[in-house]
């Protein structure tokens, strides 16, 4: 198994309608290898939450294509992704309402891990269910 980093993640399943091809070689070069059935591809959390920040904050891309994503990410024989029950619930969350869906993935990571709420000073993020806006006394 190979773990792959935010930038190689970002050309695998995205398509250049929504990433365009900003090093030609670079997407040519991870098709290839990410293409080879008998190697297995781990996404690790931090990796993913990078990924989904890019595609929704700088992209700015729906929903629906941050899960459909997910979704292909999750089903794709030759992947696998870091605690993926984690990622589905993230997503299907995100589904319902319109949050981030990496800081869906960080609240449901940290809920799972015991914590009662996970504190930000993002007033975008602290409406997500499961974080809490840290007031801070400046």
């Amino acid at each position: 198994m190979l773990g792959i980093d935010t930038n190689i993640l970002l050309r695998w399943p995205i398509d250049e309608s929504v990433w365009p091809l900003d090093n030609p070689a670079q997407w040519a070069a991870v098709q290839h290898l990410l293409g080879d059935p008998h190697q297995i591809f781990y996404v690790n959390l931090i990796v993913l939450a990078e990924a989904l920040w890019v595609i929704e904050r700088r992209l700015k891309q729906p929903a629906s294509v941050v899960v459909d994503l997910l979704a292909r990410l999750e089903s794709a024989a030759n992947s696998t992704l870091q605690d993926s029950g984690a990622v589905r619930a993230a997503s299907a969350a995100h589904l319902r309402s319109c949050p981030g869906v990496n800081d869906r993935l960080i609240s449901e990571v940290n809920r799972r891990a015991g914590c009662e709420t996970t504190l930000t000073f993002d007033e975008v993020a602290s409406r997500t269910p499961g974080f809490r806006l840290l007031q801070s006394s400046a």
